[in-house]
């Protein structure tokens, strides 16, 4: 894939997620933990053209993507629910938790205080939070706090 992806697993259970920026797919694996071989898959057809970045809420319960249209250039941060790992029904869970008119890409990371920490990737990187990432939909918190990063040179990519 000429665009890279992300790689993250869920911190308190056996699965990983893959995205491929640019691709409309998802896929979530089901690891046994004895072994770290795969016991299942599930590739997830999303709604909108171009999975960007994601992260699992901190018990696996949602997860949240960017996901970017094309044309009307727009990029959408989307959660959708994990609690039955059936493609369907998390594809038909999805609720827009904020859109932005350009095709601005937001990097996730969860942090240590179980917050997700975003930041938005341009050359004017700010960090925003999701305060309550176990909260279903608009209840979960999201913050735009336009922090600036102190470093003139950050990219916005988040480890």
């Amino acid at each position: 894939n000429l665009f890279g992806g992300e790689m993250k697993p869920v911190s308190n259970n056996n699965l990983i997620g893959v995205s491929y920026q640019a691709q409309k797919f998802f896929y979530l694996f089901s690891l046994n933990r004895a072994t770290g071989k795969i016991q299942s898959w599930l590739r997830l057809n999303m709604p909108i053209e171009s999975i960007r970045h994601f992260e699992f809420s901190p018990s696996g319960e949602f997860l949240y993507v960017t996901e970017s249209l094309v044309s009307p250039f727009t990029t959408f941060l989307s959660q959708y629910s994990l609690k039955t790992l059936q493609a369907d029904s998390i594809v038909s869970s999805r609720i827009v938790i904020e859109s932005f008119g350009n095709l601005t890409a937001w990097a996730f990371q969860l942090g240590p205080d179980k917050r997700i920490y975003t930041a938005k990737v341009t050359y004017d990187s700010t960090f925003s939070v999701i305060d309550f990432p176990e909260r279903k939909g608009l209840a979960c918190g999201f913050r735009k706090t336009n922090i600036k990063s102190a470093n003139p040179y950050f990219t916005g990519i988040l480890p």
